[in-house]
């Protein structure tokens, strides 16, 4: 998954700066929004049905050739 600290994602290595980034979320609704948008265009960049449909159809037609060998 292509995600990025800051951008559209939260992470943290221990409990209390998992905590002050939840709080920061909580606080600054223009930190939030910015995460917010950030992972839905990840999600509709890269995880979207069509996306992902798209990336199954030569894997599927491949299966549909080789099932008429």
């Amino acid at each position: 998954i292509e995600i990025k600290e800051g951008e559209n994602i939260c992470i943290a290595d221990n409990p209390p700066e998992f905590r002050d980034k939840i709080i920061r979320l909580f606080k600054d609704k223009q930190f939030r929004d910015y995460i917010v948008r950030g992972g839905q265009k990840l999600v509709n960049e890269k995880y979207s049905r069509s996306v992902l449909a798209s990336g199954l159809a030569p894997f599927w037609r491949e299966v549909e050739l080789e099932s008429k060998k």
